[in-house]
């Protein structure tokens, strides 16, 4: 009996060790299978980083589009009555340009935009624009090549949205377009953007006499209590200090620009020497609403000289109002900074402009001449491509310009067209 108890004892103490090694295979394959499993999840997941550094793969993480291209154009038609200078009617091309853009955009790498511009109006082939933008995000982006320096309400407004046919002759000091490289920080409401230019590309001077220029400006769009949200206001300051070509400078004003009919400049300070450096300021303010918009800069330009020469100030400046008569039209852009025109109403639209402008190149021993002129446009929208544009101008020049007490009139009548 003893020795039955002792072989069912032992029978069944290894019929539970039996079945416990059996659980404990189970659970040994439960867990190598789920091991397993996440081996496989993890290969896949490192199969998918290998395929996005594959050629086949690159295709997704760069956005290729084709270049854009536009073409756009002013045709105009200028009288010029009672000139001291007798300058001719004309009828010519001020501007066809050819425009090609083309963004490249990338996946964890800064977007990269290209512009060309030429111009092949006025008698003459050049290049306006000529730059790329590395855009590190929405905000931030560094432009490198040809490009309009960052200073003037009024001048970097593109010529195809401006309100009058030429800029205003208060803004004489405003560099323009010129070669360098510039960082612009921009938001919703506010712009900073600061670079250092050379010479134009189209200018004949050679590297080792070309001009340098360090050029800074900052916008500020506050919403102010006092007006309502459909007001938006714009308040700006620029500096520019430049190293001039030669060591020399000079300032005109020609308010016959509407034309490139020959003749001198209506006011001119001859060639200034001895110049160590040129300082430019400006501010710019403007309230701009669909219907109505009021602008305005005033320039101050110091000219430094050597030889205990004292420093010569010339100034300019000028206001502008705008009237959208049946449509919004009148438009703010917060990209740029600048004022524009909403193309979504400009169909079967008129707007009204005045402005005022002055400039005054008299100081010390330079006699440049005063200046004012007085301008009124109308403007018909036949739609965002085609626009129509009458311009009277009616200026005044002291007894110091170039064409001395000279009152000249003038009519142009301009065709404008973007395709």
């Amino acid at each position: 009996m003893k020795k039955i108890c002792a072989l069912l004892t032992a029978s069944m103490l290894s019929t539970t060790a039996y079945a416990a090694k059996i659980k404990v295979d189970e659970d040994e394959y439960k867990t190598l299978q789920y091991r397993t499993q996440k081996i496989e999840k993890e290969l896949k997941k490192l199969q998918k980083q290998v395929k996005t550094y594959s050629p086949k793969a690159l295709k997704h993480t760069i956005n290729f589009s084709l270049p854009k291209m536009r073409i756009f154009g002013a045709y105009d038609k200028t009288l010029v009555n009672n000139d001291g200078q007798n300058r001719p009617n004309t009828s010519e091309l001020r501007y066809a340009r050819v425009r090609f853009s083309h963004k490249l955009e990338q996946q964890n790498a800064p977007d990269l935009r290209l512009r060309l511009e030429v111009d092949f109006g006025n008698r003459d082939t050049k290049v306006t624009d000529a730059f790329a933008d590395i855009a590190f995000n929405k905000s931030n982006y560094l432009r490198i090549g040809q490009a309009k320096e960052p200073m003037s309400l009024a001048e970097l407004g593109s010529s195809t949205e401006r309100s009058l046919l030429e800029t205003p002759a208060g803004a004489v000091f405003a560099p323009g377009r010129n070669a360098g490289i510039q960082y612009v920080f921009n938001n919703m409401d506010y712009q900073f953007a600061t670079g250092l230019f050379g010479d134009n590309v189209n200018d004949s001077a050679n590297s080792s006499d070309e001009t340098v220029s360090y050029t800074t400006r900052a916008v500020w769009v506050p919403k102010l209590p006092v007006l309502s949200d459909a007001v938006t206001t714009h308040l700006g300051a620029s500096w520019r200090t430049s190293y001039p070509t030669g060591d020399t400078a000079s300032y005109s004003v020609k308010e016959a620009r509407y034309s490139s009919a020959t003749g001198t400049a209506d006011l001119a300070t001859g060639t200034i020497s001895n110049v160590r450096k040129v300082n430019t300021s400006a501010v710019e303010l403007a309230f701009v609403n669909p219907r109505v918009a009021v602008s305005g800069e005033y320039f101050i330009n110091d000219v430094k000289r050597k030889n205990n020469n004292e420093p010569l100030q010339f100034e300019g400046g000028y206001v502008q109002t705008s009237l959208a008569l049946n449509k919004p039209i009148i438009d703010y852009s917060r990209s740029k900074k600048v004022l524009t025109v909403n193309g979504e109403e400009a169909k079967n639209a008129f707007e009204l402009v005045h402005r005022y402008s002055y400039v005054d190149l008299n100081h010390l021993d330079i006699r440049g001449g005063g200046y004012t002129s007085n301008t009124v446009g109308v403007n018909y929208y036949f739609n965002p491509n085609l626009r129509f544009m009458l311009n009277y101008v009616n200026a005044k020049t002291d007894s110091n310009a170039a064409t001395a007490n000279n009152s000249p009139e003038i009519v142009a009548l301009r065709t404008q067209f973007l395709f």
